[in-house]
């Protein structure tokens, strides 16, 4: 069989030094990955107060990093109507297919799965409760403000302990992949935007849809397409978990 005719692996070697048959570990983005549509963008669109519009013209003019515009758009959301914000997230929040089957896949087969998300916790938190999935590991920053989480006040960020911060993107999703990997873990990132890019050059394997897909493309990053989680399940199945 010539290189011409021999086919892709599922998954390729690893990139880390892991063995192939270390233990997988799956890490998975929020906003437009678990879900159809960025459900944090819907959320700053409906409640942000005025001119949060001009950092999402500064993050596209290439002044500002993800991070500091996540910080922005923070600052400018009401922190007394987080009730109000998470209904509006429940409402229009649907889930892309296949994500009970994934993870009960993993927790059968025995591979780490997370979520890390750019994203604010109130709407990730309460959207995984809803939907059944509220003992999946999640990695997001908390939204809370000067006067305590749902009051008044200067709204800001906190990262949970021991969680690692960049300025590029906030919650460092690179940091999560390494930790999997300096546990001899493969590590599979599975993801669809800008705050994914840095993550998709230190993941084992990425699942890419989106602009994440246009970047790995640009950039010879290996990578598998998808819809949803069924693509993705398929091709872990196919390689024995």
């Amino acid at each position: 069989m010539t290189d011409e005719t021999r086919p892709e692996p599922l998954l390729p070697p690893a990139r880390t030094g892991a063995p192939r048959g270390a233990g997988l570990a799956i890490v998975l983005d929020f906003d437009g990955t678990i879900t159809d549509q960025d459900i944090g963008d819907k959320v700053v669109e409906r409640f942000a107060r005025a001119g949060w519009e001009e950092g999402v013209r500064r993050l596209a003019r290439g002044e500002w990093s993800v991070g500091k515009l996540q910080r922005w758009e923070a600052a400018r959301l009401p922190a007394d109507r987080l009730d109000e914000m998470v209904d509006f997230a429940l409402g229009i929040a649907r889930l892309r297919p296949g994500l009970r089957e994934l993870v009960d896949f993993a927790g059968r087969s025995g591979i780490y799965i997370e979520v890390a998300s750019a994203g604010f916790d109130f709407y990730v938190n309460a959207i995984l409760e809803r939907e059944g999935f509220a003992d999946l590991r999640v990695v997001v920053p908390r939204f809370t403000s000067d006067e305590g989480r749902g009051a008044g006040g200067s709204p800001r960020l906190e990262f949970p302990p021991g969680v690692a911060t960049c300025e590029r993107v906030g919650l460092c999703k690179c940091d999560r992949l390494w930790r999997l990997q300096r546990e001899g873990r493969r590590a599979l990132f599975v993801g669809d935007g800008i705050s994914d890019h840095c993550p998709a050059g230190e993941a084992d394997f990425v699942f890419a849809r989106g602009s994440l897909a246009r970047y790995c493309t640009a950039r010879g990053i290996r990578h598998a397409p998808y819809e949803d989680f069924t693509d993705v399940l398929a091709r872990i199945v196919r390689l024995g978990g």
